[in-house]
């Protein structure tokens, strides 16, 4: 099991917490000394960095009990296809196993048993589709049973996708048009296909087909709508045939596109085609500007194509910071603003996707060096001109997990530049650390020289003392009052003051006098 992966047991298993008792959802002490009485968070808030938490408590607890894990559904299927029998009347064989489907809702079933079954019910139905797929669809999209247990949909894992494969998706849009959840077979051939050599003929070829039906072309119509629940992470079919696209074929996807009947086909196609490639968003933006595209079509293709160029971190950076500035609300950025936003985005995306840096780096499985390694060779446009402001963006991103680690990433900048991340991460940051965490880091900042740190400062201690106080209710009251004297004990104090008298204006009032007037 990956780091990642025990993350997100643990935080599922957080949220199933009647299932161990209540009493796990402690988080460890937060005080700003070692010496300071654990708070009790009020909300969900996620464990602290520095702390080993409940969630990974409650992990070790749960893997700590032998659980054997059950074979994988897959191989049921392909065991039972090799092995069962053709019968002799396939409908009905296919017909009464579906029948049976219901027994398993009235005892006791193991998941190894359903599994089981259903790989029967699929084999069955797969030996039936190869001799009348459309009569089997029209029993598996008008039974109770294969309704009520979503069979259609199932079946698309295995069943639906080998008959296509046998018979090809042309002479399969038949029955696949009979329900719109054979969506992802219709939709993973049809780019399949295209990519295996058939490109924009394939297409062209299928649409046309489909059009001349009005029921094929109804179902075109809803497959191709991207928010129709059972695509590809709700990806309408123009899109992902867009994206399919080489890039070779740029100019007869243009002139397909201009012949669609709707403007929605028109923008999905180049809109996936914007997607697939930064030299094809390029191309786009060079049709639009030379009038090839027109109106709403025109303008929505050049907003999709500045994207897929902006958030591409192989592209050179300075290109990239030519569309952005030439995008709609960053008038007025100088470049070093535009190029810090890119960048900024590129590493966002980057650290939520794939491996766990942030987990590694707060646990010192991994050095600032290593993570800047390896996203200097993940963002190969970002080099030279953008370091500083990769390594910015890195330190803003790992300053909370581990203040005194991240430190390298900015020792090379000059004073100026590294000042103004400092007092800038205070601000952005740690909106999810303990108080401790944040009253050190606040504290080993350099003292402000300038009217910008002096505000930046006061305003980070203020905002970080609002959450805390939400967070953590009265108890963060005890954590302000031990604070040493100074400007950060008054920031918290005000912090405090500000989020309590939107519940408790008494309350407010009396600590105003406490923390603030100095008043007994």
């Amino acid at each position: 099991m990956n780091r990642k992966t025990q993350i997100l047991l643990a935080t599922h298993l957080a949220a199933l917490g009647l299932a161990f008792g209540l009493a796990w959802n402690i988080p460890p002490g937060l005080g700003v000394s070692g010496n300071a009485k654990p708070l009790k968070t009020k909300s969900g808030s996620r464990d602290a960095p520095g702390s080993t938490g409940d969630g990974e408590r409650l992990l070790a607890r749960f893997t700590s009990r032998k659980v054997e894990k059950p074979t994988d559904k897959d191989s049921k299927y392909l065991a039972l296809k090799a092995s069962l029998p053709v019968a002799a009347d396939v409908k009905a064989a296919a017909m009464e196993v579906i029948g049976r489907l219901d027994q398993g809702r009235h005892r006791d079933m193991t998941e190894q048993e359903n599994w089981e079954h259903l790989a029967e019910a699929e084999v069955r139905t797969l030996h039936w589709m190869r001799i009348d797929p459309v009569g089997a669809m029209d029993f598996l999209t008008t039974n109770e049973v294969s309704f009520r247990h979503s069979l259609t949909m199932d079946f698309n894992e295995h069943v639906f996708k080998e008959i296509v494969g046998e018979h090809g998706l042309l002479a399969s849009v038949a029955w696949l048009s009979k329900t719109v959840r054979t969506t992802p077979t219709f939709c993973e051939a049809a780019v399949a296909g295209m990519k295996s050599g058939g490109g924009v003929a394939l297409l062209g070829k299928l649409v046309s087909s489909m059009e001349s039906y009005p029921t094929q072309a109804a179902y075109l119509k809803e497959v191709s709508n991207p928010r129709n629940m059972f695509g590809r992470q709700n990806y309408g079919f123009f899109l992902q045939a867009g994206e399919a696209v080489r890039f070779e074929e740029r100019e007869r996807l243009l002139q397909m596109a201009k012949g669609q009947p709707t403007e929605a086909y028109q923008l999905d196609l180049l809109t996936g085609f914007a997607r697939s490639d930064p030299a094809a968003a390029s191309w786009l933006l060079e049709s639009v500007a030379n009038g090839d595209l027109q109106g709403l079509v025109a303008e929505r293709v050049k907003s999709e194509a500045r994207a897929s160029i902006q958030n591409a971190g192989s592209v050179d950076l300075e290109q990239r910071v030519d569309v952005l500035a030439d995008s709609p609300g960053h008038a007025g950025k100088s470049r070093e603003e535009l190029a810090t936003e890119l960048v900024g985005r590129d590493v966002a995306r980057m650290l939520s996707n794939g491996r766990d840096w942030s987990y590694e780096f707060h646990h010192g499985e991994v050095t600032a060096d290593e993570v800047l390694a390896a996203m200097r060779a993940a963002l190969p446009g970002v080099s030279g001109g953008g370091d500083a402001a990769l390594r910015g963006a890195l330190y803003q991103r790992f300053a909370e997990e581990n203040p005194e680690a991240a430190l390298p990433l900015i020792a090379g900048l000059p004073e100026v530049q590294r000042r103004r991340l400092l007092y800038q991460s205070a601000a952005n940051g740690f909106s999810d650390v303990s108080p401790e965490v944040f009253s050190n880091f606040l504290a080993g900042l350099p003292a402000p020289t300038n009217p910008e740190e002096v505000e930046l400062r006061q305003e980070a201690a203020i905002a970080k003392a609002r959450k805390f106080a939400a967070r953590f209710g009265d108890e963060y009251e005890a954590v302000v009052k031990a604070m040493p004297a100074g400007n950060d004990k008054i920031a918290a104090a005000k912090g405090l003051v500000l989020e309590t008298r939107s519940a408790n204006p008494a309350a407010a009032a009396e600590l105003e006098k406490q923390l603030l007037h100095n008043s007994p």
